[in-house]
């Protein structure tokens, strides 16, 4: 396997993963293209079937691009990016969450088909509590589209609660889910437990 302390986003140094380079860093302006592509092929997979698809269908990666520019812009805004070998193969972005005292908000999570099953959605989430926590929040929260069941189970298996159930801004019923203990999550990243369910 490889050196769990090399995936910390402080030691920003590569880990040898089967003969790959791999680690999570700060996104920084230059990530956002590829960002974008690995945003709009992601909705366009995970949620045909939930989404109406004439809004997957009118998704471009240049519009997510400047979606997500945008967001790394704020300065109260975090994200992640999982590179592999050099290419952007995963993020994750995390913001303050207003509506809800003490709570920060894992706003999108995703990696690409090629990266999934070594674990790295949960090392991306790891880094969001470890965002969270060091800004003095208690808790994060998530929200998944009821019926993407492979997010959902890897959350709750993960040790996320259920707050409520909503209409998303879309339309669509989702659940809010909250993890308390932010200190669990960040251990996430240095384990090496077998991979599970992955988000796409």
């Amino acid at each position: 396997m490889f050196s769990s302390a090399s995936t910390l986003c402080s030691e920003r140094r590569g880990a040898e993963f089967m003969g790959e380079v791999i680690q999570i860093r700060p996104a920084v302006p230059a990530d956002m293209e590829a960002v974008g592509r690995l945003y709009t092929d992601s909705w366009q997979r995970t949620y045909r079937g939930l989404l109406p698809d004439q809004e997957l269908d009118e998704m471009t990666a240049e519009a997510s691009t400047e979606k997500w520019t945008s967001y790394l812009e704020r300065k109260e805004n975090a994200m992640f990016v999982l590179e592999r070998n050099g290419a952007v193969a995963g993020f994750a972005a995390c913001r303050p969450l207003p509506e809800r005292e003490n709570s920060a908000l894992l706003d999108s999570l995703h990696v690409a088909p090629e990266a999934q099953g070594g674990g790295w959605g949960r090392k991306l989430i790891a880094q969001a509590a470890r965002w969270a926590r060091e800004r003095g929040y208690r808790e994060l929260t998530v929200y998944v589209v009821q019926g993407n069941h492979r997010a959902e189970r890897l959350y709750r298996r993960l040790g996320a609660r259920e707050l409520y159930s909503f209409h998303d801004w879309d339309d669509a019923l989702s659940w809010a889910l909250a993890w308390e203990d932010l200190e669990a999550l960040e251990e996430l990243e240095m384990s090496n437990l077998p991979a599970g369910e992955e988000i796409g």
